[in-house]
């Protein structure tokens, strides 16, 4: 025989059983410790105890070796009082076939008395010692099965518990005391141990519990009662439940066999809760439901607290034949449905809105709509993306469907207003930061900047993508000729509708370029100072010039500045008379940056009259000759020189004589001839005064 189990339930749902093993189990070796579970009970007067391997080699073990049973009291310290006590005289084993027998005789009521013999004995019977290869795994198939009904049989029975040698009593305890449980499985020499477990167990008051039921689900012609396994599972292998249709006055029965609803090893079923279905009812009739639980020690708790179910209502209504959404020339959004056959559960509508078919939605109206709208009108749809509507079907039960989303297309065609409040920073690696006023419009998409040299070029696209954001970034040239840079926006909606062009921004390059150099083409020293003559810079940007000497020291000094146009001459007036000066000549533009410098430049300021004067300077003919006169007061060894132009010709020097002698007589000269005479003074050091007027002969 073969036997099939529909649900296993592990001992005291602390120890997952295996469902198939992989082979005929077999002696195991003295030194290999099996897993054995142990848990107690109080009465009061006495201290039940249950044990059971949690595996099937362990199952054979222990009904081949038997159980012994030792306890140890302890204080409330958990100090030992005393030595270890052996409770039993001789082995804990399983009934033979005769014990069984006469037991069910006894209590043929017990239907898991018999499974537990049934379990052990009926597969020997069956079988005897033919376990040859052929049937192996048939073979340790069956023992699994048959060792999980054993488990079984002893939660369910107390007897079934002492039949398969899982269980014990002692009676000689006393109250308030505190004892520690050791069962064991010894070895063929009875010294070594193949399994062992201990428990700790405090005489107390006991009172029996009854199931926690969570709740009800209550589904289409369903109730689904749900009992939360932390807090059952510890007190219950089973259950019973029953239910009541008037309120309490009676109840049925709803499983004649124990409900269990473990977790196996492949984690099947729920993981929180123990569920039991009612199937089959008629909706919104209610009953009452209770629970009653089987310890592992084979007992029934008392029963949980009524709770009230009913099947119900869980299908929702039928969705709209026709869903459909269009604008309206007013820009306004219009969502109509239709029924070919109108439903007679219809409990309102919810219309909602998304950008995108899946995008989570919001509904366009407060409340729910009635039963009988058929058309809603959006006054505000969205501008600023597309226009999803999808609409919720609510039936008289609460019951929710909804329509695939439909598309309202919403027709845009009025652009953003232009972009405004400009500003801008660069630095002086031409790293540009331009930055506007964020527009008004609920639809506004971004915006697209455009560059140009000039504002009599069309700009170009600066911006690859639409610009989302209100700043831009740029990089110029600094090093070319121009020195402004222009820039231009344009907004656009969600539509891409674009605004027009924003104003010019002009952007002002950083100035790194010095200007060319000025150059001194000469002076004259006058009686005022040193007139500076010079060509300016070609560089448009020049605002000024800076005139600069070389003090006694050394030392460069600023002269001064001269805002002056190219041509005008710079005077330097603090000079000494007749000293030389050396001048350097620079150039400035509008953003600070000077000119190279060139070259050095020396002039020499006018001498004072303070070593003779001129005076009568006079011209006449004599005998085909110049007769040159004058008078003067000062040093015999200074000279005067004599200059001559000839028919209003250049002057030229023609002597130098000492101006002691008063006069000199020019004998080249010629009938017809306009001649004109200048002299001048040369003083001993080289020294030369101005030139003296001019006189006709």
């Amino acid at each position: 025989m073969k036997t099939t189990i529909i649900i296993l339930f592990s001992f005291l749902s602390m120890c997952a059983i295996s469902a198939q093993e992989d082979s005929i189990p077999t002696p195991i070796e003295e030194s290999e410790i099996l897993p054995l579970a142990l848990i107690h009970k109080n009465y009061g007067d006495s201290i039940v105890l249950r044990w059971a391997p949690t595996k099937t080699d362990a199952w054979i073990t222990g009904m081949a070796n038997g159980y012994r049973i030792q306890k140890l009291e302890i204080n409330q310290d958990l100090e030992a009082v005393g030595d270890w006590d052996t409770l039993v005289t001789g082995l804990i084993l399983p009934y033979s076939i005769e014990k069984f027998k006469q037991e069910i005789a006894e209590h043929p009521m017990d239907v898991f008395l018999a499974a537990a013999a049934e379990s052990m004995y009926g597969f020997q019977l069956e079988h005897g010692e033919n376990l040859g290869s052929g049937n192996i795994f048939e073979l340790a198939e069956e023992y699994s099965d048959r060792f999980s009904i054993c488990l079984l049989s002893a939660d369910m029975s107390q007897r079934g518990a002492t039949g398969l040698g899982w269980r014990f009593v002692d009676k000689n305890v006393e109250a308030s005391s505190k004892y520690i449980y050791r069962v064991y499985v010894p070895g063929n020499d009875s010294i070594n141990i193949l399994m062992d477990q201990t428990i700790l167990a405090d005489v107390d008051s006991f009172e029996m519990t009854s199931p926690f039921v969570f709740d009800v689900l209550e589904k289409e012609g369903q109730v689904d009662l749900r009992l939360p396994r932390e807090k059952n599972d510890a007190y219950f292998t089973s259950y019973f439940i029953e239910k009541s249709s008037n309120n309490g006055e009676s109840w049925k029965k709803l499983n004649e066999i124990p409900f269990v609803q473990p977790l196996t090893d492949h984690k099947i079923g729920n993981k929180e809760y123990i569920i039991y279905r009612d199937t089959g009812l008629v909706n919104y009739t209610p009953f009452l439901y209770r629970v009653r639980g089987y310890t592992p020690f084979g007992e029934l708790s008392q029963y949980s607290e009524p709770i009230e179910g009913m099947g119900k209502d869980r299908t929702p209504t039928r969705l709209p034949d026709r869903f459909k959404a269009a604008m309206n020339e007013n820009m306004t959004m219009e969502i109509d449905w239709e029924y070919d056959q109108e439903p007679d559960d219809i409990g309102g509508f919810i219309l909602a809105r998304s950008k995108r078919p899946f995008d989570p939605q919001t509904p366009v109206h407060e409340d729910q709509l009635s039963p009988n709208t058929r058309s809603y009108i959006d006054v505000s749809p969205s501008t600023s993306s597309n226009n999803f509507y999808t609409l919720y079907v609510i039936d008289t039960a609460e019951n929710v469907t909804y329509t695939q989303s439909t598309y309202g297309d919403y027709v845009d065609t009025i652009p953003p207003s232009l972009a405004t409040g400009f500003d801008y920073k660069i630095d002086t690696l031409g790293r540009v930061e331009l930055s506007w006023n964020l527009g008004p419009e609920k639809d506004l998409y971004g915006y697209h900047v455009y560059f140009s040299n000039s504002k009599s070029h069309y700009p170009n696209n600066a911006t690859k993508s639409v610009l989302q954001d209100t700043i831009f970034r740029d990089s110029l040239d600094l090093n070319s000729l121009t020195e402004t840079a222009y820039y231009r926006v344009t907004a656009l909606d969600f539509n891409y509708n674009v605004s027009g062009f924003s104003e010019w921004i002009e952007v002002k390059k950083p100035d790194l370029v010095a200007p060319s150099s000025p150059l001194i083409t000469g002076h004259l020293s006058k009686e005022n100072g040193i007139e500076i003559k010079y060509v300016g810079s070609s560089s448009k940007d020049v605002v000024k010039y800076e005139l600069h000497r070389q003090e006694g020291n050394g030392i460069w000094k600023k002269v001064s500045s001269y805002s002056t146009p190219n041509y005008d001459p710079i005077i330097d007036k603090d000079v000494n008379k007749g000293e030389k000066y050396r001048y350097r000549l620079y150039a400035i533009d509008d953003a600070e940056n000077k000119s190279k410098l060139t070259y050095d430049y020396v002039a020499r300021a006018k001498l004072s009259r303070i070593l003779g004067t001129i005076e009568d300077f006079s011209v006449y003919s004599e005998n085909k000759k110049a007769i040159i006169t004058w008078k003067y007061s000062g040093s015999e060894n200074d000279h005067i020189k004599i200059y001559r132009a000839t028919n209003g010709g250049d002057f030229t020097l023609i002597r130098s004589v000492k101006a002691s002698n008063n006069s000199m007589k020019d004998y080249m000269v010629r009938e017809n001839q306009k001649l004109e005479y200048r002299i001048a003074l040369e003083t001993k050091n080289g020294k030369v005064l101005d030139m003296s007027e001019v006189v006709i002969l």
